[in-house]
């Protein structure tokens, strides 16, 4: 019988970097730690809502809670991603303040040969949801999913 745990998404980097794009464009102040809850939220809805996630990202249990794996290496502009992510031509800025960084001031519009219409609309009801909660806040609510513990 196949459980939960033996099931292995290849992350779609592609679909990643839109989908941080897209959340970019939101007006709302996104540092990396609400960038990899929400899409962490918005991949988990969009899978029990349609069969699939947005970004087929790998979800991690780290201390602060479940994680997007690669959402999170991007914004960490992880060396791991070397030669399949350019990190220099990312169509938004990772600005590092203080011990965060935030992703912010998109160059171009979402592409929506990558984000589907589903994508599209259940990230907007995560931002409408959860962009507005504070670390503490997601930090709670994502712990307390199944999944995580």
């Amino acid at each position: 019988m196949l459980r939960a745990n033996d099931i292995r998404f290849k992350p779609k980097i592609d679909k990643i970097i839109e989908t941080i794009l897209y959340l970019v464009h939101q007006p709302i102040e996104f540092d990396a730690y609400k960038i990899v809850k929400l899409v962490y939220l918005a991949d988990k809805k969009h899978l029990n809502k349609y069969g699939r996630p947005i970004t087929y990202d790998q979800m991690v249990a780290m201390e602060n809670g479940p994680v997007a794996s690669t959402t999170y290496d991007i914004i960490k502009q992880n060396k791991r991603l070397a030669g399949k992510v350019d990190f220099a031509q990312l169509p938004f800025a990772l600005i590092k303040r203080g011990d965060r960084i935030y992703a912010e001031n998109p160059c171009r519009d979402v592409d929506r040969r990558i984000l589907s219409v589903s994508d599209c609309r259940v990230l907007d009801g995560i931002v409408k949801e959860y962009g507005s909660m504070s670390f503490g806040k997601l930090f709670d609510l994502t712990h307390e999913h199944p999944a995580y513990k």
